[in-house]
């Protein structure tokens, strides 16, 4: 039987985050078939293996305190502006740690209805697919051209999907007409709705329309969710192989919005963030990559998964040459 939909995840960390991401992925899908693809960098045993849940809350003493200081009624915001600032550290300094993991152990995941498919990272190869052997734009390209489903999930091991997957299947199908957000769209794909904040606009989609009086631009597809007929609209691929891992969701917005569909936000699932992760796979390539297939873009017209070999003389600095970080590796280096 086909999968209602497809789940794609890559990842190149502790399988353990793998273990607890596919954990969620099949509690979302209930009694619905659907599948799971996974490219990592070993098969892993999961018949063997509890999926875990950590979760991290606030000590009584950080929670006492923040109360003598007037935020009784606010302190979740409170601990998230202080996060990982000079206000951290200062407040850390009076009360000791702020935050402590509680670590659940879950029971073994039970797959009935979910069809799990294991791939390895160096296993994750095509023609065009992407230029570097192991990375997440390659494997996410892989696995998407293998799903089964119609409807393709990105999934990260950092990050955990939750809603209600009823809701989202009902808005996706064509005989929900004009309700559907890919109604009449060539390209069918959205993102899934972030956690607050975390769904920002893309760089240089911020345009004013006279017809409207009114400014528009697009969210970035931080989370795709999308239609496989977008892969042969792509070119064969989900995320344009000039990159390795970041701002190929940038990519994908600002060519979109170009063709004039901007990315719509898609509510019935949502994105919440997981761990203290950070992938660091050359942040720097991929920006100048970005910006460089924008200013090729703006001199004329540009596919979607051309392959930039050629520099080309930016107009605009990328922010990875300023204070904020180095230059991981030129892009056209050899």
């Amino acid at each position: 039987m086909k999968p209602i939909i497809s789940f794609i995840l890559t990842s190149y960390r502790n399988p353990q985050l793998v273990i607890n991401t596919v954990s969620d992925l099949v509690s979302l899908s209930k009694d619905y078939h659907t599948e799971i693809l996974v490219a990592s960098t070993t098969i892993i045993d999961f018949e063997s293996q509890n999926p875990v849940r950590n979760e991290s809350r606030m000590t009584d003493a950080a929670t006492q305190a923040l109360e003598d200081l007037g935020y009784a009624s606010n302190i979740v915001d409170f601990a998230k502006d202080c996060r990982g600032s000079a206000c951290h550290d200062a407040f850390a300094g009076s009360t000791g740690d702020i935050y402590q993991e509680d670590v659940t152990v879950l029971p073994k995941i039970d797959f009935k209805n979910v069809t799990l498919r294991q791939f390895l990272n160096k296993d994750c190869s095509g023609e065009g697919l992407g230029i570097f052997p192991e990375s997440s734009v390659r494997c996410f390209n892989f696995l998407a051209n293998q799903a089964a489903a119609d409807f393709v999930v990105v999934a990260v091991d950092d990050h955990m999907v939750t809603g209600d997957l009823t809701s989202l299947l009902k808005n996706l199908t064509v005989e929900n007409g004009t309700l559907s957000p890919f109604y009449n769209k060539k390209y069918k794909i959205g993102t899934l709705k972030g956690y607050p904040g975390s769904t920002p606009t893309c760089p240089g989609t911020r345009q004013y329309y006279e017809e409207e009086r009114a400014y528009r631009e697009s969210y970035i597809c931080c989370w795709p969710i999308f239609h496989k007929s977008v892969l042969d609209e792509f070119g064969g691929v989900l995320f344009n192989q000039s990159f390795y891992h970041h701002f190929c969701d940038n990519w994908i917005s600002y060519w979109l919005f170009k063709q004039g569909e901007p990315i719509p936000i898609i509510h019935d699932l949502q994105m919440h963030g997981r761990a203290k992760l950070v992938n660091k796979n050359n942040p720097g390539y991929d920006d100048v990559m970005f910006r460089t297939l924008v200013e090729y873009h703006d001199r004329g017209t540009l596919d979607y998964n051309v392959h930039i070999t050629k520099p080309v003389e930016l107009t605009v600095m990328p922010k990875s040459f300023g204070t904020a970080g180095a230059l991981v590796k030129s892009p056209f280096s050899k």
